[in-house]
């Protein structure tokens, strides 16, 4: 009875053991897989945020060409892989969409300013400045211990 019992405790053991090491692969893989999204939306953002021009002729010839539709495109797509890379550094889930969209909105803004001679309201890169300001300021503050 006693080595049954022995048996039966080891086999919990062991479950336990390759439950672990399965969480220990699959968060390998899940960490892998974030990382080359979050490459991947980070390099097709900087692309068509900087090479708004080669961007359209090459990924997204929908006509008429707009520049400022394509930074926009860099600019999510910035925030976006940003936000991955930043979950693989920062377990805080809050203070990784503000910073991710913080950076984001930044790029955004500076579309439009970029982009004010294409149309759009004047006010639109202040707006858009606050806004990605009012974001990367509390994702700073959210890094700070809390009392």
């Amino acid at each position: 009875m006693l080595g049954r019992a022995a048996s039966i405790t080891g086999g919990f053991a062991r479950t336990r053991l390759l439950r672990k090491v399965g969480f220990v692969q699959r968060d390998k893989i899940i960490r892998a897989i974030t990382l080359v999204g979050g490459l991947g939306f980070l390099l097709v953002g900087l692309w068509a945020f900087f090479g708004p021009h080669s961007f359209y002729e090459r990924v997204a010839e929908f006509p008429p060409y707009n520049r400022h539709f394509i930074h926009d495109i860099g600019a999510f797509n910035i925030g976006i892989g940003l936000s991955l890379l930043f979950a693989l550094a920062q377990r805080n889930a809050v203070q990784v969409v503000l910073g991710a969209a913080g950076v984001g909105s930044a790029f955004h803004a500076i579309g439009h300013f970029l982009d004010k001679s294409l149309g759009g309201k004047s006010s639109d890169p202040y707006v858009f400045s606050l806004l990605a300001l009012i974001l990367i300021v509390a994702a700073v503050i959210r890094l700070q211990p809390s009392e």
